[in-house]
């Protein structure tokens, strides 16, 4: 039998306890909202109504609760993320490779490869979490005259020779440079 409440008009809705449950508790083990829906059994456009109607006032109350249940579910989802394997990345110590071996004796030993700390995504968690305290990093984009590309200037090996010859007479005119051909193997 369904217990779900009716709504105006006499038809029951979907988020029945059983449904709320199904779709929290996938939204808890990481799947996206669209994911956990249908999971339930429950339309993507369904489903964001819900959370429309949940956040008008006078919305009722096991509506109201669904869509906090659903939220903690997602914040439990990135907490344990970052405390898990975001963290665990960013200091390094996760287990990359294993292997066991048997030895002579019969004993078995175990080596393990870890991960080096990758500090990036340390920083990347402080940059989305606490911008307001300046950990955000701003992207900066080096452009040419007028917001075109950079000019890069090529030079060939005789020409930089020349160059440097100059200068060092310039400097020092007993300093020979010689500009010297060597030809390829192919």
């Amino acid at each position: 039998m369904n217990d779900a409440p009716r709504i105006p008009g006499g038809r029951r809705t979907k988020l029945t306890p059983d449904t709320q449950k199904r779709i929290i508790d996938a939204v808890r083990a990481g799947a996206t909202y669209q994911a956990a829906a249908g999971a339930a059994g429950v339309a993507e456009r369904t489903f964001y109504q819900w959370l429309q109607k949940a956040e008008q006032p006078g919305a009722d109350p096991a509506l109201v609760q669904f869509a906090h249940d659903l939220n903690r579910a997602r914040n439990e989802v990135e907490v344990r993320l970052v405390a898990g394997s975001v963290m665990k990345a960013a200091m390094g110590g996760a287990v990359v490779r294993e292997t066991t071996r048997t030895l002579r004796d019969g004993t078995q030993e175990t080596v393990r490869d870890y991960a080096p700390p990758d500090g990036r995504l340390g920083l990347d968690v402080l940059a989305r979490q606490f911008r307001e305290r300046g950990w955000a990093r701003e992207r900066l984009e080096v452009t040419g005259a007028d917001g075109g590309p950079i000019q890069v200037q090529h030079a060939v090996i005789n020409q930089l020779a020349e160059q440097l010859q100059a200068e060092l007479e310039a400097c020092r005119p007993s300093v020979v440079v010689e500009a010297v051909e060597v030809e390829g193997d192919g």
